[in-house]
């Protein structure tokens, strides 16, 4: 299955190619400046199989995503449980209930784990579940308000690591599993239902 198509991005601080086929199906092609472009459709089509691939289980995704929200028309998922869909969802609704769960567990982890951070926020994200800055400012995405509890302990023991180190390494992710042994599964099973929430937000939220 061939994507929809093919865009090529200049990246200045890129010191290599990179190629990723996103929710939209699209092909971009991440390139550093001043990359000869002749050398993209030879890479293109090198990796033709693994491309057609990524685009395939994207698109056959959505679709499994599209049946079950056919299944629970009219309903939304609460922290992980389907409900029926209410007007007091609004928005601002599931912000401030959002807020309020990841305020709390992030106090409880940063005194388990003797961090501490500046700041905590919420907002639309529909790729990056969270996030922690430099000078240690946690921002979460909105769509964790769809997140069972357990996943979302995972993304603050995530962000609240990187008070820590600023890195994915090994102290890093030994850190991760002293808090939350499981986090490999719990990471892979985010990852693989963000697509449903971001459809969830978009039909109820925009």
């Amino acid at each position: 299955m061939k994507p929809k198509e093919i865009r090529i991005c200049e990246n200045p601080r890129a010191k290599n190619i990179r190629m990723l086929v996103k929710q939209d199906l699209i092909l971009y092609v991440f390139i550093p400046l001043k990359y000869d472009r002749r050398m993209i459709e030879k890479l293109i089509l090198q990796n033709v199989s693994w491309i057609d691939g990524s685009v395939k289980r994207l698109f056959e995704k959505q679709q499994d995503n599209l049946r079950l929200l056919e299944k629970h028309n009219n309903e939304i998922l609460y922290f992980g449980e389907w409900k029926t869909f209410s007007k007091v969802y609004t928005k601002s609704f599931i912000k401030k209930e959002l807020y309020q769960y990841l305020l709390q567990r992030s106090l409880f982890f940063s005194s388990l784990m003797k961090v501490s951070f500046s700041d905590l926020k919420v907002r639309y994200n529909k790729r990056v579940m969270g996030s922690c800055s430099f000078d240690n400012r946690l921002s979460f995405s909105l769509l964790l308000f769809f997140v069972s509890y357990d996943l979302i302990d995972y993304v603050i023991i995530h962000e609240l690591s990187h008070i820590r180190f600023k890195n994915h390494s090994k102290n890093f992710w030994n850190l991760v599993g002293d808090f939350c042994s499981n986090y490999l599964e719990k990471r892979q099973k985010l990852h693989s239902q963000i697509m449903l929430y971001n459809e969830l937000y978009l039909r109820y939220f925009v």
